[in-house]
């Protein structure tokens, strides 16, 4: 196990013209695994065709309930802020607790987990107090993987995550879908790949992804002197699915603004499509970086899903 994981991500959002920046930060040394995370985004508000500006802090610290280390509790402690511009301050933090299980199979040389799953279980109470609201929030993330019948270092990834607050009132810090999976470390987000981040804003919420991963080439070399060296190619093919209730922006032809936001019932699916193509590289031979080109297409052409080429980089 590494001592140190982090990871740092630099984003500019199509829709608002505005940068953004998210960090996580594992310290495995210590006999706790403590957690650090932090973000600072926008995001396009579809219901009100407005800005939102989100901050988030994360607390964490870890115990290994078991001798294998597959069980584990988590107590954290949760700061979120979304604002709209003067309109809407809405902030919350409360306690956490989560319990999680991870039995993952991942070889040396591997671009995915072959083998396991795992399944977490976190339930945040967000505390009543002054100018902050109070609810709570249970989330489940479970991922499983097979490379059964598959050739070498091929895998299945199946990642599903759900989120539950029926006591939540505000439409603007609901659970939102994103169109991609920048940070590598999070495997918890809701994943709609095909459709503009925020179109989809539930505060129930299930999200399913289906994954077909596959090394292309193993490189594995330098260019001349440059700092810069290639490790591997590989690509996935997915399907993402999501269901929610809560709220998706659909603006039929001619409708007005007041028309443009429709209910969403459970019952309803939306899903999205397509191929990634990642490389792995290690620039001034200690920082790893991975570039992703993919094609994207949503399905449901009502509430924005379109063929969509998506470029990104993590470091």
């Amino acid at each position: 196990m590494q001592k140190h994981l982090y990871s740092v991500v630099g984003q500019i959002d199509t829709l608002t013209q505005k940068p953004g920046v998210s960090f996580s930060y594992m310290n495995n040394v210590t006999s706790w695994e403590l957690g650090l995370s932090a973000a600072d985004i926008y995001s396009y508000f579809y219901s009100n065709q407005s800005v939102l500006h989100n901050q988030a802090v994360l607390l964490s610290a870890t115990q290994t309930l078991s001798d294998d280390e597959h069980w584990n509790l988590s107590y954290f402690w949760d700061y979120q802020s979304t604002q709209e511009g003067n309109n809407l301050d809405l902030k919350r933090d409360g306690p956490g607790l989560a319990i999680s299980y991870a039995d993952v199979e991942f070889k040396k040389g591997d671009i995915t987990p072959t083998g396991g799953g795992a399944v977490k279980i976190a339930h945040t109470e967000y505390l009543e107090g002054s100018e902050k609201i109070a609810y709570g929030k249970t989330k489940l993330n479970a991922q499983g993987y097979t490379a059964f019948w598959l050739p070498k270092g091929h895998a299945l990834a199946l990642l599903a995550n759900g989120v539950y607050a029926p006591e939540l009132r505000y439409t603007a810090i609901a659970t939102s879908t994103i169109s991609a999976r920048l940070n590598s470390l999070d495997q918890t987000s809701h994943l709609l790949r095909g459709y503009p981040s925020g179109v989809f804003l539930g505060k129930n919420m299930l999200t399913a992804n289906l994954e077909y991963r596959f090394p292309l080439k193993s490189v594995f070399r330098g260019f001349q002197t440059w700092p810069l060296f290639l490790k591997d190619v590989h690509a996935k093919l997915f399907f993402d699915t999501t269901s929610l209730d809560g709220i998706a922006f659909e603006k039929p032809e001619g409708a007005s603004k007041s028309q443009a936001v429709n209910k969403v019932f459970a019952d309803e699916w939306f899903s999205g499509y397509g191929i990634e193509l990642i490389s792995d590289w290690t620039m001034g031979y200690y920082l790893p970086i991975s570039f992703t080109i993919g094609l994207h297409q949503g399905i449901d052409k009502e509430t924005g899903g379109d063929l969509r080429v998506f470029f990104g980089f993590v470091l």
